[in-house]
């Protein structure tokens, strides 16, 4: 209506249904047989939807002049039209060739080698074929119970690429699969290897996958990403913190696109996405059921996807390991006094005495419960800080007076050692009371007035830090 306000009539429509044409005033029948869905400059394969049929078809215009040099080959390449790389595995031939130009730095109008020429001359000549291939265009979603979408990407040295299918399922469980697009690079000229280009295929994948989902306008059930190298999916499966950067940077794109769980394995033989990285005739390709359906068992009703095999592939670990981050840790030598190390984590004797109460409670308590008897709640008692000032006390007593400690053990054990207690200990007369304790004996064993305590002073050495420590307690 707003192109007749001004003028403008519309003609020339088609369909690949008549009853709709007929519908449409002053078009009395489908007046075309084909549509070129392509330019018309210097174009050689394009690409055309064919109404009656509802297919998409190639057509090929061979020049009568050989391309014999760079500028020409690559006018070649330009010209070929295919928008969703449906033959991507035909095209990919013409682009491993022109790379191997640059290769040998042939300048733009310098004759080509004899063995470039001869490959471009039997790929240019076996190009004709590609008209006898004819491609459904409708992909059918409608009264589908299931619709998912399956991609695969696989690499080789010479080029790497990603297909996706959708798969959908009737009301009637009928299964059908169709590709609906498809995209390939050649390798960088740069080395790299196998397992890095499987990942560059892989992050393809998920650009195109994001490209296509966004403009399709129908609901899909289930994302399904394959790949044939068990390198890249354990990658992919772990985060990408864990790898060197170029591995990090890639699989945390495909994080962000795709879930993890969403990646599973396929057989190299049953990976399309293998035909797009190494390419293929048209007549190889024109019935290649692989290419146009994917595996064979995606066409099952109730088919169970593949993980990762069962193997312990000790060259796929190598490959694997060999990207992982190197972890810098940085360690300074503490001088600790071994078994003090303890008084060096407080600065306050009182806070490390409540520490070492709850520590003993907890203890006593795990004893409580496997006796069946009442567990220790609430406030520390008297009972429990002084329980953890002894512990400590005996901890620094057996570092510090270790030999002594054993002498006087032995002597209360009537045990002879044959070693004397020498030392300003000596004076002290030291015993070991019933708590373990070391403490002073000497000449106030009969005084009335004073207290045990008094009487007998607990041994403390001076050493640090537990001497610093203990004069805060006050």
């Amino acid at each position: 209506s707003t192109l007749g306000k001004g003028g403008f009539t519309m003609a020339k429509w088609t369909a690949n249904n008549d009853e709709l044409i007929k519908n449409i005033p002053n078009v009395k029948s489908n007046e075309f047989t084909s549509l070129d869905l392509g330019e018309d400059v210097v174009k050689t394969v394009g690409l055309f939807w064919e109404p009656h049929s509802d297919h998409l078809s190639y057509r090929i215009k061979l020049s009568e002049t050989e391309a014999c040099t760079k500028r020409q080959i690559l006018l070649h390449i330009a010209s070929l039209f295919d928008p969703l790389g449906l033959v991507g595995p035909i095209i990919i031939v013409a682009k491993i060739i022109m790379q191997s130009l640059w290769l040998e730095k042939i300048n733009w109008d310098e004759h080509l080698s004899e063995e470039i020429r001869t490959k471009w001359k039997h790929f240019w000549y076996e190009l004709k074929s590609i008209n006898t291939i004819k491609i459904p265009r409708w992909v059918n979603t409608g009264n589908c119970t299931r619709i998912e979408i399956h991609g695969f990407s696989d690499a080789s040295s010479y080029a790497y690429g990603a297909c996706l299918y959708v798969r959908s399922i009737s009301a009637e469980q009928e299964v059908a699969v169709q590709l609906i697009c498809a995209k390939s690079r050649v390798a960088p000229l740069k080395t790299t290897s196998i397992p890095r280009l499987e990942l560059c295929a892989a992050v393809l994948l998920t650009r195109l996958a994001k490209n296509i989902i966004s403009t399709l306008r129908i609901h899909i059930t289930q994302q399904y990403w394959w790949s044939d190298s068990q390198v890249v999916l354990a990658w992919i499966a772990a985060e990408s913190s864990r790898w060197k950067i170029y591995i990090a940077n890639r699989v945390s794109e495909i994080h962000e696109i795709t879930q993890q769980q969403e990646w599973n394995y396929v057989k190299s033989n049953e990976n399309p996405a293998d035909i797009l990285s190494r390419g293929c005739t048209p007549i190889e390709l024109k019935n290649n059921y692989l290419w146009w359906n994917g595996p064979a068992w995606l066409q099952n009703y109730n088919v169970k996807f593949n993980k990762l095999p069962d193997n312990n592939n000790q060259d796929i670990s190598t490959k694997v390991c060999a990207e992982e981050r190197i972890q810098l840790v940085t360690t300074t030598a503490i001088t600790d006094t071994h078994e003090l190390y303890i008084f060096n984590l407080y600065s306050s004797w009182k806070k490390l005495i409540r520490v070492v109460a709850y520590i003993l409670r907890f203890l006593n308590n795990a004893l409580c419960k496997m006796k069946n008897k009442t567990k220790i709640h609430g406030l520390l008692g008297v009972m429990e800080i002084q329980s953890a000032t002894m512990t400590l006390i005996k901890l620094v007593q057996q570092y510090a007076f270790t030999k002594e400690l054993r002498i006087l053990n032995n002597i209360n054990s009537g045990t002879k050692t044959g070693i004397s207690m020498k030392g300003h200990l000596l004076a002290l007369n030291p015993f070991i009371d019933k708590d373990g304790v070391l403490r002073v004996g000497g000449r106030l064993l009969n005084a009335s007035d004073i207290s045990y305590e008094q009487k007998h002073q607990i041994i403390l050495p001076h050493i640090e830090p537990f001497s610093s420590l203990f004069s805060t307690r006050a």
